[in-house]
């Protein structure tokens, strides 16, 4: 498990001027996030520990132009992925095709990797 403090980031790259924006709603067994509507460019953010018991999950509903898809953002099993050079990071950016998975603050097209469609 990362030691230390976990960030967990949504960055919505849909530039669409009909369905201007991503709605986004995250949570955990015992954190509630709320709802977010993100538009081109905007990030939405937290920050936490993952507890001792190894068990910090967080997941996150989206809904855009009529799909939506529901998947954890977080599990701490995941969280050697989300090690980089400067922390734990776990990002999630969100793509008219899918949602794409990158550890790297400032990343570049490579640095991505596509996990899951649209539904």
């Amino acid at each position: 498990m990362a030691a230390g403090i976990i960030k967990v980031k949504i960055l919505n790259e849909i530039n669409n001027p009909i369905n201007l924006f991503v709605k986004v709603h995250c949570a955990s067994k015992d954190d509630e996030l709320g709802t977010h509507l993100l538009y081109y460019y905007q990030t939405f953010s937290w920050r936490f520990r993952a507890n001792m018991l190894g068990t910090t999950r967080y997941f996150c509903h989206f809904w855009w132009n009529g799909k939506q898809n529901a998947f954890d953002v977080f599990f701490s099993n995941w969280s050697s992925i989300c090690d980089n050079r400067n922390g734990n990071l776990c990002e999630w950016v969100v793509r008219g095709d899918g949602f794409y998975f990158t550890n790297v603050e400032s990343f570049l097209p490579m640095d991505l990797v596509k996990k899951y469609p649209w539904n």
